[in-house]
């Protein structure tokens, strides 16, 4: 029976690998003996590698100093300490490839995580589009209504425009047989239907079948001292009213004089047709156009506003402010 060549004691040749032989003298160990385990001497066969004892070891070393050439081995030997070296490193990677595959296991968790975010923030993206679709459908049909309401506003404002235009024709209209006398002074105790007689007398006109006759309200002025409120005429008849506007504009200097006022108290005695204030504003705005030389005539006939741009240019009635040339 072979015995250990370091203890001297018998190594047992069991199917279970306990003794280790060197590849170069062929002695026999205990695996203890020489510091293995089993696990070293099976991992040394998996490798294909060959061992050493510690003496041929120790040759082998000073063998590769010296000048003759070693004697050849099958391999590389490692010696003991090259075992435990290698067995280190085996436990290293084996550590690291343990701790690699938490690493992969935990990236896989993740991954599924991130997977299971991405689907929800799919099945949020597909929601908030649908939403946002059916939300832009009523948007469009909104938009839609407002234009068709829109259109609706536009020409009820025009038939409404047309309305309060055909009110204003009819205002005037009923005031075809009324005229303003203007620039009459005021006296306590008035009569103005004497005055409107005087009036008569003095342009040569009849004025006798009056409807009504007054003096107007005062209003609010900026010019200083205030012009007299003019005094209303309205008859019955229409030629009467249309004769004292014309007579009065034959006689341009016709005043408080001709009607039996003191001559140093004379005032230039104005009679117009009588304006709605609407026509009135129209008929104030053509005169300031006028001033600014944009047209050259205005006046008033059978209750219109007319202006004139040029000579020879056509009459255009004012209803609209827009009727009158900016420029």
């Amino acid at each position: 029976m072979a015995k250990c060549s370091k203890c001297n004691i018998a190594v047992t040749r069991a199917a279970n690998v306990s003794h280790a032989q060197c590849a170069k003298c062929k002695l026999i160990f205990h695996l203890e003996c020489v510091g293995l385990t089993s696990e070293d001497w099976i991992m040394l066969k998996d490798l294909n590698k060959t061992w050493l004892c510690a003496v041929c070891s120790k040759d082998m070393r000073v063998a590769r100093t010296d000048s003759t050439p070693a004697s050849p081995v099958p391999s590389t030997v490692p010696s003991t300490s090259d075992v435990h070296t290698l067995k280190e490193l085996l436990k290293a990677v084996q550590s690291n490839t343990s701790a690699l595959n938490n690493f992969i296991e935990s990236q896989k968790v993740q991954n599924a995580d991130i997977l299971k975010s991405l689907d929800t923030c799919h099945c949020s993206i597909k929601e908030n589009t649908d939403t946002t679709n059916a939300l832009q459908m009523k948007v469009d049909s909104l938009i839609a209504r407002v234009e068709e309401l829109s259109s609706e506003k536009r020409l009820l404002e025009s038939r409404v425009s047309q309305l309060q235009m055909t009110v204003e024709v009819l205002k005037q209209a009923s005031r075809d047989k009324t005229v303003e006398i203007h620039n009459i002074p005021f006296v306590q105790g008035e009569n103005t239907g004497d005055l409107l007689d005087k009036i008569g007398i003095a342009l040569d006109v009849d004025v006798g079948e009056v409807d009504f006759v007054y003096r107007a309200k005062p209003t609010p002025s900026t010019i200083d001292p205030p012009r007299p409120p003019p005094i209303i005429a309205s008859f019955l008849r229409r030629s009467t009213c249309d004769n004292l506007v014309a007579r009065r504009k034959v006689k341009r200097d016709f005043s408080t004089r001709h009607i039996g006022w003191d001559v140093q108290e004379n005032h230039i005695i104005y009679i117009n047709e009588s304006l709605t204030p609407y026509f009135k504003k129209l008929y104030g705005a053509a005169r300031a156009a006028k001033k600014l030389n944009i047209i050259k005539y205005v006046w008033v006939k059978n209750g219109r506003v007319l202006i004139r741009k040029t000579d020879g240019a056509p009459v255009i009635s004012v209803c609209h402010s827009d009727d009158i040339p900016s420029q």
